[in-house]
C-alpha cells in the first residue's frame, strides 16, 4: 500500500524527469510534474497507457495530434500515444504511466 500527499511532496519540473517518482513498481510509474506559465513537455512517443490528473492550474495535452485542455480537478487517460503539453498558467499535475501488455499491437 501506498499512500500520497500531493501538497506535501515536492514536484521537479520536466527536465528532473528522474527526480520526480513519487511511487514505481512492475504495475505502474506515479510521477508529479510542476510546469510553469508557458513551459512545455515536447512530443514523446508513450509505449505505456498514462493518466494525467489536474491537482492545479491550466494544461493543454496534446495526443496524437488531438489538443485537450484540462483544469484543475480534470484527468486524461489515453492508451500508448505520442504526447506533448503546454501549461497556460503554473500547473501541478499527476501522471500514473501503466505499461502496456507485452502481447499487446
Amino acid at each position: 500500500m501506498f499512500i500520497a500527499s500531493f501538497e506535501d511532496e515536492p514536484a521537479f519540473p520536466p527536465e528532473r524527469r528522474d527526480k520526480h517518482v513519487l511511487y514505481e513498481d512492475e504495475t505502474l510509474t506515479m510521477r508529479l510534474v510542476d510546469l510553469g506559465e508557458g513551459d512545455e513537455i515536447p512530443h514523446c512517443q508513450m509505449r505505456e497507457s498514462v493518466l494525467f490528473y489536474v491537482l492545479e492550474g491550466i494544461v493543454t495535452i496534446t495526443v496524437d495530434d488531438t489538443d485537450a485542455t484540462l483544469r484543475k480537478g480534470q484527468c486524461l487517460i489515453t492508451r500508448p500515444a505520442t504526447l506533448s503539453m503546454r501549461a497556460h498558467e503554473r500547473t501541478r499535475i499527476m501522471g500514473v504511466q501503466v505499461p502496456a501488455p507485452e502481447d499487446a499491437t
